[in-house]
């Protein structure tokens, strides 16, 4: 079941191209900059998300430290790691802004809850927690995608 559109909070260090970007595809975007929250630390951000019941857009690799970020704090948000710093025009900002629009945003906010997802270049990397194990699956956004469940195997 999908709920919906996914919601984006942008922590300070997601650049406003692709903040603009993706409001220009009808995407809600709530950035920390126009609100005033410039100079928080991350653990406020990734708790405003939850309250504003939105996805955290970051490209702060941090929030993938599984024991100083625990998945028990993301229950109600989600968190997109942006992976690295991309140029504008380059081929792996491409990939970044085709698998917001077309893997991850369009999924809704709820569907992703719990979840955290590191976007780099071609691929996307989720990190779960399955039944009290840590998981990571991955996905290859540049070839075409066999039917599959994420998860799946031992």
């Amino acid at each position: 079941m999908k709920f919906g559109r996914a919601h984006f909070y942008a922590d300070e260090n997601v650049d406003q191209d692709l903040i603009t970007w993706l409001r220009g595809r009808k995407f809600r975007v709530q950035s920390a900059q126009a609100l005033g929250y410039k100079g928080r630390d991350d653990r406020f951000h990734l708790q405003e998300a939850a309250r504003r019941k939105c996805v955290l857009l970051t490209n702060d690799r941090d929030y993938l430290d599984h024991l100083l970020y625990p998945f028990a704090e993301i229950k109600r948000t989600a968190i997109i790691v942006l992976g690295t710093q991309y140029r504008t025009g380059s081929v792996e900002f491409g990939y970044m802004l085709l698998a917001l629009e077309t893997e991850i945003a369009v999924s809704g906010t709820k569907n992703l809850w719990g979840l955290k997802v590191e976007l780099r270049g071609p691929r996307i990397v989720f990190h779960a927690d399955v039944r009290g194990r840590i998981r990571r699956d991955e996905v290859d956004i540049s070839k075409p995608l066999p039917s599959r469940t994420l998860f799946e195997g031992p």
